[in-house]
């Protein structure tokens, strides 16, 4: 489902001395798009997933999820229910596991809402094993685990509940190379399967580039830049831009052949491509 944001802001304080962590914020996120936050410490993303899964009220503004129309003032009946389809991986896993098994973590949200035992236990498993989480593991305490593997089972519980508008902080965090691809692939397939809405804050600029349909750039509460990111992380300039998309831009400049292309992503078959078609006959 869409959601809109009309002119929000979010302050931590009533203090005027300190600004709001989010300032006249207006902007749509649209069903079954992939929606990257990028931007320095301290520039809001992390409040603006809170606000987008219910943790948190605007002190001005509006926002709209589905045919809920919220506010401030907003009873708490009615705010709740406007989030029940949203599911939030905290940055800090651990945060939000209080079951004493990982399996009972996972069917905690399930059975909650009236699936039955057997039923829960099945999701469970099918969820456990797309993302490598094995039997074992299911009998585990989650605070035992590792942070990589507390990242993974805090993943599963919010996949476990299908939700159709699915918001991310660093959900790689802690992982090593190879199971944050994992666990991208699976998020990627899970959106890709249910068209759900996804905003994902990362500071892997590489991840971003390789999932995101669309960039968001945030500075001091505000967004300052939105568009593909193929433009948006060549433009901004806090951190490298990802370096398939670098290699791309110095190629075209030797060599004043295209090889970016605003929907598409750069891969190392398209950088060796375009060097062939130049160099190729030089051999």
């Amino acid at each position: 489902m869409d959601i809109t944001l009309k002119e929000i802001a979010v302050a931590y304080t009533d203090e005027s001395a300190v600004p709001p962590a989010l300032l006249r914020v207006t902007y749509t996120f649209r069903k079954g798009v992939w929606y990257s936050v990028i931007g320095k410490a301290g520039a809001g993303k992390s409040t603006l997933l809170q606000l987008l899964a219910g943790l948190l009220k605007m002190n001005e503004g509006d926002m709209v999820i589905g045919q809920a129309h919220l506010h401030k003032g907003t009873k708490e009946k009615a705010w709740r229910k406007a989030f029940r389809s949203s599911g939030y991986v905290l940055q800090f896993a651990e945060k939000q596991f209080f079951e004493e098994t990982v399996e009972k973590e996972m069917m905690y949200g399930l059975l909650n809402q009236g699936v039955s035992l057997n039923d829960a236990q099945t999701e469970v498993q099918n969820v456990a094993q797309a993302l490598g989480i094995q039997e074992q593991m299911l009998r585990r305490s989650p605070f035992t685990l590792s942070g990589g593997e507390q990242r993974k089972v805090a993943i599963a519980s919010i996949l476990v509940m299908q939700p159709t508008i699915l918001l991310l902080d660093e959900p790689t965090a802690g992982l090593d190379p190879l199971a944050s691809r994992h666990v991208m692939d699976v998020l990627k397939k899970y959106h890709q399967e249910t068209q759900c809405t996804v905003v994902h804050v990362s500071h892997e600029i590489e991840e971003v580039y390789h999932t995101a349909d669309i960039v968001l750039q945030l500075e001091q509460g505000t967004i300052v830049n939105s568009g593909d990111p193929g433009t948006i992380l060549l433009e901004q300039t806090y951190t490298a831009p990802p370096v398939p998309l670098k290699l791309a831009q110095d190629i075209e400049a030797l060599t004043s052949q295209p090889i970016r292309q605003p929907t598409k992503h750069v891969t190392a078959q398209d950088l060796f491509e375009a060097l062939y078609q130049v160099y190729g006959s030089c051999r």
